[in-house]
């Protein structure tokens, strides 16, 4: 009895096997057919004309304007999408165009990419004979420079030598006074009130700066937006009429006003 038991074991195990066998069997043919159907796609989309960039698209739209659109527009053109060297890509335009701080591709199939560029955005203007020349918050100068000035940023004079700073960082304590007094400006929403016009940061241990009415303003290297405040509070608590005002000195304990 127990000998027949035995064997009745042993075929059902034999049955057992014999259908996982067949199971990974078709497993592996269903993998290779796969793999097949997998190559033959890849080849027909690496050969296939349907997949060639043919449009490349810069956002947002106003960077078009800007000298390196022009660049950026030929930049991947004809190459297949699918295999388009995303990395290499990104890489070669962060070097090639400092003005750009970063950089996302998007691919639009068949046959478009999109440059979606962060781009350095100016907070003052530098004006050295009669050129202008774009700063950002961090002292870095712009590769654009013009012959016109931009009505949206304010002017700083009394700096040499940026052009040889172009696409680079500018270290220049002069330009850093200045910037940090703008960014003053902003925290106290000064300009929200009054325009301006220049800042001159010429002077060794002082700066000024024209506000409306051509009234200037003296103030010295340090506590910028407590200054601001200041002026702020002398002109309102004053009553003070601009266009009657010489200069506002904040270099001392008390404001001194002295009118025309």
């Amino acid at each position: 009895m127990g000998k027949r038991k035995g064997k009745k074991q042993s075929k059902s195990d034999k049955t057992g096997s014999k259908k996982l066998n067949s199971k990974l069997i078709l497993l592996v043919v269903y993998l290779v057919f796969f793999g097949i159907v997998a190559l033959a796609l890849n080849g027909y989309v690496s050969q296939s004309n349907y997949f060639i960039i043919k449009n490349v698209e810069i956002y947002p739209f106003y960077l078009n304007t800007k000298s390196y659109a022009k660049g950026l527009t030929k930049l991947g053109m004809n190459e297949n999408i699918i295999n388009l060297n995303e990395s290499g890509i990104k890489k070669y335009i962060l070097e090639k165009y400092p003005d750009i701080l970063d950089v996302t591709i998007i691919k639009k199939l068949p046959s478009t990419i999109i440059y979606n560029l962060t781009a350095r955005e100016p907070v003052a203007q530098i004006k050295i004979e009669g050129k202008f020349y774009f700063a950002d918050e961090t002292s870095f100068i712009l590769t654009d420079p013009s012959d016109n000035q931009r009505s949206d940023l304010i002017v700083i004079v009394g700096i040499e030598n940026v052009e040889e700073y172009l696409g680079k960082y500018f270290k220049n304590p002069r330009l850093t006074n200045a910037i940090n007094l703008i960014k003053a400006f902003q925290k106290t929403e000064f300009l929200k009130e009054f325009s301006v016009y220049y800042i001159d940061v010429s002077g060794y241990k002082s700066m000024s700066f024209l506000i409306d009415h051509g009234a200037e303003v003296k103030i010295n290297l340090a506590d910028y937006e407590k200054k601001i405040k200041l002026l702020l509070h002398t002109i309102k608590s004053k009553q003070l009429n601009l266009s009657e005002v010489d200069y506002v000195d904040l270099r001392f304990a008390h404001p001194v006003v002295k009118f025309r």
